[in-house]
């Protein structure tokens, strides 16, 4: 199917803002497709009157003079108005032309249920490129396809076909952005938990994309708190732009990104037919978009639930509070790498502790274990007082088991400490949280005294206290000014052509960007080395050069530790057998005393250039420690991804070595993200391997270096 060439796209009306309108807000919505036995049809009728949509709903098809007891029209051209929503309910290749339909009579958003887009076999591609041509020539939104729909309860609307609970029972602040069907009716299930204002099953997202959903509903005031279930991330510039909106706007984003293993992303492709893309990348990327990504679908409920306390915590500080050793030491286990911070308490905090309960709590600290041989309303309140008074603390949590009601029918201590919650939040303006070690073991009275404080009730250890970092990393992140990126851009002049550099070639290119480099001296194949090992003094480094060799130890093309003119021209007999094609050798000052990283360039497919900071050396791919950030990279971004090394330590003082210099790891992270900009598209990648870090205040230097090019114009033809 093919859209005729006299129609004009109706795009000076069809913004992104109306399209919008047109599902979240539709004037009528049609049914396509309308037929007794199909259950999408039947399902999508029942939803939209049991969400309370009051406008004109129209079934359509030429097939039936009747549908639900209504009347069902031939064409969209029979309908009596123009309708803004189409749910097409039919099998892919009619929705399509039932889509084009739509957008001749003036339908500006549609839901296409189908599969069959963008699936495996021939049929799948030329489909989707169908739907997508035909949407964009009508300036449409699609949501879908492959996909459940929306329901919005917080709007009276939606075209959803799986089941809607009771509206009054689900309705409340929180969106859902769901590329899963599944995941959404999971979702659902938990609204004994929080409230839903919109729920969108995108599916596919052939034409609108989960970036637009977001920056369109982080614009609604009675939407507080978006959690988004992704497989993919089609279109990173619209994104990041929504997410850092919703960041500006005060509106937690939380994201699932699924695609963390080879086996997982494979299924993604086959799924949607879109990349899932590095999950170090991801979550460099969701990490600059300001959004709060978790690895389950209990840890999203909880972030979720997290995100429903009101206040404002002062610091990130964490006062603790819990009945047991035990759970203390559960408590600290899993708090210490999740990074959890529980400031001690100060001397007087101690003393004031000491004077109200005895010497029986001198050894107490934070995390408190409180109970003891005194009355425990004594223990609670005093230490929430007291952890609540200290500046560095910034919420207080109370570790509680629950009840259950089939042999403790009065839940006598678990309603009290809700109770001492709410009352020290009251008392110490300190946000409090209730921490249940166990899954839905807190009962109906726990909720009746947290609701009127707005405390959240988390259940889980590892996902409360994973939610509750969440909570307080996010409100560091949106109370604090954003940094200003580098302003300065350095001036890269890129050799023509496209493939890898030799190594002398690849270190001009980074000493542009202003990475120092060893002395070294190249010398010509067939010329003699003696001049240049004695400019630069032994002992020393020889390595081969070619155009063609990578990765040069692999063919021993680099020998360290020469000490003398007999050494040096051996070792430069064999390199010239291993490797006949060699342009000449680099004759490079040994450097000692120092640590190895890793330090590099890489074009991501869908998110372009990014930088990589990771363990160095020849164990690098062994060792795969890494984190990445997207250039330009402030401080603190280079500050983050250096603590984020799980290799961390090796920086640090050991065994009589010095600490090694921070700053130079700060400041050429921060040169290859310039690096990255300045060179623009022509820059496939550059690493450095190793970047030796010398001894604090000595500086770093690129022991080795690889620069690839891509040919000019690449990026717009890939």
């Amino acid at each position: 199917m093919t859209t005729s060439p006299e129609l004009v796209p109706r795009s000076a009306e069809s913004g992104p803002t109306t399209r919008m309108n047109a599902i979240f807000q539709p004037s009528a919505v049609a049914i396509m497709g309308a037929s007794p036995r199909s259950a999408h049809a039947r399902d999508t009728l029942r939803n939209l009157r049991t969400l309370g949509y009051d406008g004109p709903v129209y079934a359509v098809n030429p097939k039936y003079d009747e549908f639900e007891g209504m009347p069902c029209y031939p064409s969209l051209a029979d309908v009596p108005e123009t309708v803004d929503l189409a749910t097409i309910v039919t099998a892919a290749p009619s929705a399509v032309e039932l889509l084009d339909q739509a957008g001749r009579h003036g339908v500006r958003a549609a839901t296409i249920y189908a599969m069959g887009f963008a699936d495996p076999g021939p049929d799948g591609a030329p489909l989707e490129e169908a739907l997508q041509r035909t949407a964009r020539h009508h300036g449409m939104a699609v949501i879908g396809p492959n996909c459940m729909g929306f329901m919005a309860p917080a709007l009276g609307v939606g075209t959803y076909s799986g089941a809607v609970p009771d509206v009054d029972r689900v309705r409340g602040g929180v969106a859902v952005i769901t590329q899963s069907g599944s995941v959404g009716s999971a979702l659902l299930a938990s609204t004994d938990r929080f409230g839903i204002g919109v729920l969108l099953s995108t599916g596919n997202e052939s034409v609108t994309t989960a970036g637009e959903y977001l920056d369109h509903l982080v614009q609604d005031d009675r939407i507080t708190t978006v959690a988004m279930f992704l497989e993919q991330i089609r279109d990173p510039k619209r994104f990041e732009a929504a997410a850092l909106r919703a960041l500006e706007s005060g509106k937690p984003v939380i994201a699932l990104k699924v695609g963390r293993t080879d086996a997982s992303r494979a299924n993604v492709v086959a799924h949607s037919g879109a990349l899932a893309g590095s999950e170090r990348v991801n979550s460099a990327f969701l990490e600059r978009c300001g959004v709060s990504e978790v690895r389950s679908l209990g840890e999203m409920v909880e972030t979720i639930v997290a995100f429903g306390q009101p206040r404002r915590p002062s610091s990130s500080g964490v006062g603790f509070v819990v009945g047991s050793g035990g759970e203390l030491s559960m408590a600290l286990d899993l708090a210490e790498p999740i990074g959890v911070d529980f400031p001690p308490l100060e001397p007087v905090a101690k003393e004031r502790i000491v004077d109200e309960l005895g010497s029986w709590a001198r050894t107490m600290a934070n995390p408190a274990d409180v109970w003891g041989p005194i009355p425990y309303e004594k223990c609670y309140r005093t230490v929430l007082s007291v952890l609540g008074g200290q500046d560095d603390v910034g919420a207080l949590v109370v570790s509680s088991d629950g009840t259950r009601p089939d042999w403790q029918p009065t839940p006598t201590i678990a309603v009290d400490l809700a109770r001492f919650a709410a009352d020290a939040q009251e008392e110490t303006g300190k946000p409090a949280f209730i921490l249940c070690n166990l899954n839905a073991h807190l009962r109906a009275e726990v909720h009746e005294q947290l609701r009127p404080a707005a405390i959240p009730a988390l259940e889980g250890t590892e996902h409360g206290l994973r939610a509750l970092q969440h909570w307080l990393r996010w409100h560091a992140r949106v109370g604090a000014p954003r940094p200003p990126h580098p302003s300065t851009v350095p001036s890269v002049s890129l050799p023509d052509g496209a493939g890898p550099l030799d190594e002398r070639s690849s270190k001009a290119v980074l000493a542009a960007a202003g990475i120092a480099t060893p002395r070294e001296v190249f010398v010509p194949a067939a010329a003699d080395l003696a001049a240049a090992a004695e400019q630069i003094g032994y002992p020393l480094v020889l390595k081969g050069v070619s155009p063609t060799i990578v990765h040069k130890s692999d063919l021993g093309l680099v020998r360290l530790g020469v000490t003398d003119p007999g050494r040096l021209t051996a070792a430069a007999d064999e390199m010239r057998s291993a490797a006949p094609d060699l342009t000449g050798f680099l004759v490079v000052e040994q450097v000692h005393g120092h640590r190895e990283l890793i330090v590099g360039v890489q074009r991501d497919p869908q998110f372009g250039p990014t930088v990589v900071l990771g363990a160095g050396g020849v164990m690098a791919e062994v060792l795969d420690d890494a984190v990445v950030g997207f250039p330009p990279l402030t401080r603190s971004d280079a500050e983050r991804m250096i603590d984020g090394l799980r290799t961390l330590a090796v920086l640090g003082a050991w065994r009589g070595m010095p600490a090694a210099d921070r700053e130079a790891v700060v400041a050429a992270l921060q040169a290859m993200g310039a690096l990255a900009l300045a060179a623009g598209d022509r820059l496939e990648s550059a690493e450095i391997n190793p970047l030796a870090v010398l001894p604090e205040g000595q500086g770093a230097l690129a022991l080795d270096g690889l620069v690839v090019l891509r040919r000019r114009g690449a990026l717009e033809a890939t």
